[in-house]
């Protein structure tokens, strides 16, 4: 009896952070990170739902609040001053730190999924 075989998928993101040195003018410290997570294809449809759930939960504003990417360099933008808010309206909100916190704790009703 042959058993049926999982297929998972892997997503990878990679981030670059630097330290601005003003007495130089140079950026310096540079830290690049690649991180990913496996998920199984089963599953993908279950995280698909809880992150639209999240979306609408952060942006009720927004007329089609699934369609925003989720940016972590954006929300700290936000939170230290450097953000576009014409460019990226949807983040602004994260200059306020009760909003900040309320992604963060809506990302960990998500992450039952992946455990």
């Amino acid at each position: 009896m042959a058993t049926k075989k999982s297929r998972y998928t892997l997503y990878l993101d990679e981030s670059q952070t630097h330290k601005y040195n003003p007495a130089s003018h140079k950026n310096e410290q540079y830290h690049f990170c690649m991180a990913g997570i496996i998920i199984a294809d089963d599953d993908y449809a279950k995280l698909e739902k809880s992150v639209n759930i999240l979306k609408r939960t952060i942006w009720p504003d927004f007329q089609k609040p699934e369609q925003i990417i989720l940016h972590q360099m954006l929300i700290l933008d936000a939170e230290k001053g450097r953000l576009d808010p014409i460019k990226y309206p949807e983040y602004a909100k994260f200059n306020k730190r009760v909003e900040r916190k309320k992604i963060y704790s809506e990302l960990k009703k998500c992450s039952w999924i992946i455990k």
